[in-house]
């Protein structure tokens, strides 16, 4: 469309002023359709930046989409939906488009910032002035009936070059994930001989010295001899412990490990034989994918009407919540910094405060109340969180302490994360692997 083009559609546009914008949708790259509503009419305003194909028309139908919904879409439908049409007017060829909440400006002939989104100007009127509604525009109606038969032209190819890069790029994450989860699967296997390790070294404990980076134990099985590594930091007894655990750990992971790879390996299969189905798609066939990304993109989950989204604690973003089996609220620091935000900003002073024993872990808060004491299984299932987010989460009796938040200080000048305790207890915990899974989430598989 031409500079003079513009302006006359502009000028016959002008009774929309004042339609209320019911739905948008972005089909191409730089390429808008608003469905405005006016008494006993919808009518779809086509606002598209696209070389060579740049118009402002009213189309009968929303074109085939030529992308997928994404965060361009999500940010208009949001801003744009309910809103009224404040202001349609053309300078060069650059069109703006303004509502109260935003304004856009739209040149027509693309290039960079062809598609530009700004917060609305400050000389909007107040009121707007009642416009009869035409019965028809017959040339901006006339535009986009050429548009509509230009357009095909390219949209096959547009569509399947699309189609290809959100499948190549689901590809490309799901093969990250495939190598991370090998390395856990690889990770897990070294640890199922651990065990065999350990009742072998049962018998040679005694010759354990701490220090000791590996010990020859005999195999009487096989009558051969093996070299079990071990943990020169660790005593004979932690690094025995250590093999149980790291046995218990594979017992537990590997076979979830590898649910999880045979899952994800299916997945890569069915990307890449739908990459290989699109390169010979037909139109019809182009037309229901895009189809699929439109229902995709209007899928909203099932709300009470009204009903707004729960808004995320401030402390989420410094700790970790979980629940105990009574509903006890427990949280966990997810660093130093965050240790000191969530002990000393975070709780209250009846609350309960949890930490490994003289080892580095997470500050772990479980809420309670003057004169109530947490229940003992609450206690319990704040003491296993305490253990795991520590660096004996590997081991299988962790010592944990606890006190009230008031008895935890903070020394001047001390690290981040670093407090001291005027007083507490200490108790010893035997690490349950199920109770831990259910705090932690984690299905059977």
């Amino acid at each position: 469309m031409t500079a003079q083009q513009l302006e006359l559609v502009v000028s016959e546009l002008q009774p929309l002023i004042g339609a209320r914008i019911q739905r948008v949708d972005v089909v191409a790259e730089r390429e808008v359709v608003l469905e405005l509503r006016v008494p006993g009419r919808t009518l779809r305003l086509l606002v598209s930046a696209r070389t060579q194909l740049g118009a402002l028309c009213l189309v009968d139908k929303r074109p085939r989409r030529l992308v997928p919904p994404g965060q361009m879409q999500a940010l208009l439908r949001a801003r744009l939906i309910g809103q009224a049409l404040i202001r349609l007017r053309v300078e060069g060829r650059t069109v703006e488009l303004t509502t109260r909440r935003l304004q856009i400006l739209v040149r027509i002939d693309g290039g960079k910032s062809a598609f530009k989104m700004l917060p609305p100007p400050d000389d909007l009127p107040q009121e707007l002035e009642a416009i009869s509604i035409p019965e028809s525009f017959a040339m901006a109606q006339s535009f986009g009936q050429a548009h509509a038969d230009h357009a095909p032209e390219e949209a096959d190819r547009l569509l399947r070059t699309a189609l290809s890069r959100t499948l190549r790029s689901r590809r490309r994450k799901l093969t990250r994930l495939l190598g991370k989860l090998e390395g856990d699967e690889k990770k897990h296997a070294s640890f199922q001989d651990a065990g065999a390790d350990g009742e072998l070294l049962k018998a040679e404990l005694h010759r354990v010295k701490r220090g000791d980076s590996e010990v020859d134990v005999t195999d009487w099985a096989t009558g051969t001899t093996r070299t079990v590594k071990l943990d020169p930091r660790l005593s004979a007894k932690r690094n025995l412990e250590r093999l149980f655990s790291r046995s218990k750990r594979a017992a537990r992971g590997l076979p979830r490990v590898q649910a999880r790879l045979r899952d994800v390996r299916a997945q890569v299969e069915a990307l890449d034989g739908q990459l290989a189905a699109l390169e010979s798609a037909g139109s019809q066939e182009l037309v229901e994918w895009s189809a699929s990304w439109a229902d995709a993109a209007d899928a909203r989950p099932p709300t009470a009407k009204g009903r707004r989204a729960p808004k995320a604690h401030p402390l989420d973003k410094w700790s970790r919540r979980f629940e105990a089996a009574d509903g006890t609220q427990i949280r966990v620091g997810k660093g130093a910094k965050a240790n000191d935000r969530l002990t000393f900003s975070g709780a209250h002073g009846d609350d309960i405060w949890l930490h490994a024993r003289g080892t580095a872990g997470a500050h772990v808060i479980l809420s309670s109340s003057k004169g109530r004491s947490p229940s003992p299984e609450a206690l319990l299932d704040a003491a296993h969180l305490a253990a795991h987010y520590s660096s004996a989460k590997n081991d299988s009796k962790v010592e944990v302490m606890h006190t009230e938040v008031r008895h935890v200080k903070k020394t001047k000048g001390a690290p981040a994360g670093s407090v001291g305790v005027a007083k507490s207890k200490t108790f010893l915990v035997r690490m349950d692997p199920k109770r831990l899974d259910r705090l932690l989430g984690r299905g059977e598989v």
